[in-house]
């Protein structure tokens, strides 16, 4: 409710600023939500979902009495530009993560058996999972979806926000770099096979091209004829 209310408050306010130069104001914030939000002890990332959710459909969430209120093309032009500097900052955070996280991982851990075994136990586990809710879902037609399921930032992230108190002792970050590589070799290549196998079904219907015909129906006159 919290995060709702804020939103279409945020949304209502910053399309009446004519500044030009409100944008980082819009991103100070969403951190300031996203920090009262952690002191609360709520859901502090919910709260910046639900407002992605909300500036991303409009038209969808403001109806009736709240329509009236919303001047449209403001609206979306402070989309357009937070979706830029959103995909700005997240290459930026994306580097900077798996930098740090690449610092954290001993080399011996690559080397330990075990590492590897809890890793490949792991990605089966995922392809497992995934297999079956595309069987249910799709049918028999689930590659390469299959293999789509990169492991990346946000495993890193939640695994860097695991408490203290809930970590389990002895376990190797080098088993998070395992199924991350893995899963994204896996992806890497079914698609390198998906596209193989798209290009020889195409080069085989130009090959064989299916032949038309002109037809035209007969009149009734030629139909007599021919029983005649």
């Amino acid at each position: 409710v919290v995060s709702v209310v804020a939103s279409y408050l945020i949304i209502f306010i910053f399309q009446n600023i004519r500044s030009h130069t409100k944008l980082f104001l819009l991103i100070a914030v969403l951190l300031l939500l996203y920090a009262v939000g952690k002191q609360q002890h709520l859901s502090s990332l919910l709260i910046i979902l639900i407002f992605g959710l909300i500036i991303a459909n409009m038209k969808l969430f403001f109806r009736g009495r709240l329509g009236k209120w919303l001047h449209l093309e403001r609206a979306e032009q402070i989309y357009e530009d937070l979706h830029l500097i959103t995909m700005e900052t997240a290459f930026v955070v994306r580097t900077f993560f798996f930098v740090i996280f690449g610092i954290t991982i001993s080399l011996a851990s690559l080397a330990n058996l075990d590492v590897a075994l809890i890793s490949g136990l792991i990605i089966l586990s995922i392809y497992a999972i995934r297999w079956v809710i595309l069987r249910i879902f799709i049918g028999k037609d689930i590659l390469p979806q299959l293999f789509i399921a990169p492991r990346g930032l946000i495993t890193i992230l939640l695994f860097y926000n695991i408490p203290t108190e809930a970590q389990v002792p002895g376990f190797e970050p080098g088993i998070l770099l395992f199924i991350i590589i893995g899963t994204s070799v896996l992806m890497t290549l079914a698609l390198i096979s998906d596209k193989r196998r798209t290009g020889q079904a195409v080069r085989k219907a130009q090959e064989k091209p299916i032949g038309f015909e002109k037809w035209k129906a007969p009149t009734i006159n030629e139909v007599v004829e021919e029983k005649g």
